[in-house]
């Protein structure tokens, strides 16, 4: 969990340190939510020159969604707490190798 938090705050540094660092416009422009989290990690990961590894690593994240049914149920489950999800996932995505951005 506290590794999750850390990367959270770490992206939302790279968001919104606009005083320290000019942001990176992302080429495209996506609303709400989701195009702020999205917005974020383009910024986040091309201001650590990562951003072919992230758009690799999500791919990997989305295939693997997209071939594994059990994956995809567990994890659009709203009956599992977000909290009960979290840890499980973490240790996936850790060894899988991936960045701290992913």
């Amino acid at each position: 969990r506290t590794s999750i938090v850390r990367t959270i705050q770490a992206v939302r540094q790279f968001s919104t340190s606009s005083s320290r660092q000019q942001l990176v416009k992302a080429p495209i422009k996506v609303f709400g939510v989701e195009g702020r989290y999205a917005h974020a990690l383009f910024s986040a990961a091309s201001k650590s020159n990562a951003l072919e590894a992230v758009e690799s690593e999500l791919a990997e994240v989305q295939n693997a969604l997209n071939n594994d049914p059990d994956l995809a149920a567990y994890c659009f489950d709203p009956s599992i707490k977000k909290a009960d999800k979290q840890p499980g996932l973490e240790k996936a995505l850790q060894q899988s190798n991936m960045t701290e951005f992913s």
